[in-house]
């Protein structure tokens, strides 16, 4: 009886223990009430056999009463990112944790996809499963076994982006004092496209990082100015049904930080967000150029790259990753409330 009590015991604390969450949501300013928001109140929708998808259920957006910061803020264990993230259709983040990039599913099972690559900064998956890296100024393709092809190199590259047709958008992101270029290359052949040469809006404004609008007819430009004192640009440019530009880059939003902009993702609303090293703030953008800190980080804690969570086994669709250089190289959920474009 005494053995049988004590398996009992052990059994309820066990219990007790598995039930509470893996990672404690932390807040870097809670509510106007001082308040911490409470993200536990929604159930989540577990997988199946006859599903893949394990994200946590936010009710439908309304894009005219967005929340004005995020629902709830985590710190991941066991994700590693440096400069940026990117999720694969088999439930894993992929970063870089040192000299290697990393995969690890939402439950911590990690393992290294690739040993011994240096530089990675933005990353993006193409719709075959090949990850497109930049790197050590080249741009790389790495297929699912973790063979690292070289597409194009001799060049700086930064922002990584798919476009709506399959193709690879690239921001040199490189400061040299004379701007840079946006390029589309073909994920196959390399070929190489200048879309966007030089001084985007006149000296010290470089193309960082690209995104589309909802209709893709817009192509949203993060700058990096080099100078801490001058406000951060985000810059559009109008693109035709071919992804051509569509006449010359216009300011479209500004004072977004200061001038050291790490990337740019859109959401479902068509609203931007843009993290900033200046400020180490994360920036909501909304379509009409509107700007507001959507979260302020410490310096340490600075959420750099970003990217949308893909809803599979347990990423949640409706929250921004963002890697952490400063804070070990570990990952941060942002849970927006929204899904991304």
């Amino acid at each position: 009886m005494m053995n049988l009590g004590r398996i009992f015991f052990l059994g309820i604390i066990l219990l007790v223990v598995s039930s509470c969450d893996r990672q404690a949501p932390y807040w870097r300013g809670g509510l106007d009430d001082g308040t911490v928001p409470d993200t536990d109140s929604n159930s989540d929708t577990d997988s199946d056999s006859d599903s893949d998808s394990d994200s946590d259920t936010y009710p439908p957006a309304d894009c005219d009463n967005l929340p004005d910061q995020p629902l709830a803020i985590t710190e991941l264990d066991a994700p590693r990112g440096y400069h940026d993230v990117a999720f694969d259709d088999d439930g894993h983040i992929v970063g870089r944790n040192w000299n290697a990039l990393i995969k690890v599913t939402y439950d911590d099972a990690t393992s290294v996809f690739v040993p011994n690559i240096d530089g990675v900064e933005g990353m993006a998956y193409l719709p075959n499963g090949d990850l497109i890296v930049a790197k050590e100024g080249t741009v790389s393709r790495i297929d699912e076994s973790g063979l690292v092809t070289d597409i194009i190199g001799d060049w700086e590259a930064f922002g990584i982006t798919i476009g709506p047709d399959g193709n690879i958008y690239v921001a040199s992101g490189s400061w040299d004092g004379d701007g840079g270029e946006v390029y589309r290359l073909d994920a196959t052949s390399g070929a190489k496209e200048v879309l966007l040469d030089t001084n985007v809006a006149g000296p010290n404004r470089t193309p960082r990082a690209v995104n589309f609008s909802l209709d893709e007819s817009v192509m949203y430009i993060a700058t990096l100015t080099g100078l801490n004192e001058d406000p951060g640009e985000v810059w559009a440019m109008d693109m035709n049904s071919n992804l051509d530009p569509d006449g010359n880059p216009y300011l479209f939003a500004t004072n977004v930080g200061y001038g050291w902009h790490d990337g740019v993702e859109v959401d479902e609303c068509g609203n931007l967000y843009v993290p900033e090293y200046n400020t180490s703030a994360l920036y909501r953008v909304t379509p009409d150029g509107e700007v507001s800190t959507f979260v302020q980080w410490d310096y340490d804690t600075y959420g750099h790259g970003l990217k949308w969570g893909s809803g599979i086994d347990g990423w949640k669709s409706e929250a921004l990753y963002l890697s952490q250089p400063y804070d070990g190289n570990t990952v941060v959920e942002v849970v927006v409330g929204v899904s991304s474009r």
